[in-house]
């Protein structure tokens, strides 16, 4: 039998085979990261465009969970306060969500 050595070690074919197949299990499966610009024009937010939507936590492991990352809008200074975006966002549970109803007192991010 051939041996192959990695990092030091030697290893059977065989052997480098299984590493190979566990590392892609563990890796196909894994937390992905969103970023979202957050402002009128990502065109994400227009009325007439339905592929906004995204899948977070869909096939990750009990304790693995997906980011969004929140861009907001950057003004330079000097920048009139009407001519601003402004959001509130809210951190709802999915109880809250489903049934479109805050009930919690502090529910802002």
């Amino acid at each position: 039998m051939v041996s192959l050595t990695y990092f030091g070690l030697r290893h059977t074919p065989w052997t480098v085979l299984v590493l190979i197949f566990f590392i892609e299990s563990v890796m196909g499966n894994y937390a992905k990261s969103f970023y979202i610009h957050w402002n009128t024009t990502n065109s994400i937010f227009r009325i007439d465009n339905t592929d906004h939507v995204f899948d977070l936590n869909k096939g990750n492991a009990q304790f693995e969970y997906d980011q969004v990352n929140i861009i907001c809008p950057v003004y330079t200074p000097g920048t009139f306060e009407e001519d601003t975006e402004k959001y509130i966002i809210y951190n709802v549970s999915k109880e809250e969500y489903d049934t479109c109803r805050i009930t919690n007192p502090n529910p802002g991010l």
